[in-house]
């Protein structure tokens, strides 16, 4: 009969607590903390990246246009340098197609593309499938000027 007490006893005891629902708020708030720390992380961490492809495009169409009017890798450099407000610009690499100003004419394609090495504390972005190529802006148009 004691012992049918003791085991009678340390069941109430026990489904007391499981049945307490104190701290059950703070409980489910600390175990989705994390999942919404990471939410908040993506979100911006994608916002950054869709600015820095935009800043990327504005940057090389601006050059590619200088190139066009001007034949000058170096204004479209300067403008590259000028338009690109990213943190560590020695990550930006300035590819211009045809490389040399005197190989173009009026009436010729030149490229120019901007790409951006993107890694920082939230590259996040690194884990998806895909995305492990610097970011990139690019453009095409048709030489106006060869230039002074």
């Amino acid at each position: 009969m004691k012992i049918i007490f003791k085991f009678k006893n340390l069941y109430l005891q026990l489904s007391d607590f499981f049945n307490n629902k104190k701290g059950q708020s703070s409980l489910e708030f600390i175990l989705v903390l994390p999942l919404l720390i990471l939410a908040i992380l993506i979100i911006s961490q994608s916002g950054y990246i869709i600015y820095t492809r935009n800043l990327l495009e504005n940057a090389a169409e601006q050059a590619a246009r200088a190139v066009a009017v001007t034949n000058s890798n170096n204004l479209a450099s300067e403008y590259i340098r000028q338009n690109c407000s990213l943190a560590g610009q020695d990550k930006l690499s300035i590819d211009i197609s045809p490389q040399n100003p005197s190989s173009r004419h009026v009436g010729d394609y030149v490229t120019v593309t901007v790409s951006y090495n993107v890694k920082n504390i939230l590259s996040l972005y690194m884990l998806l499938p895909g995305m492990h190529e610097p970011l990139k802006g690019s453009c095409t148009v048709r030489m106006e000027s060869e230039g002074d």
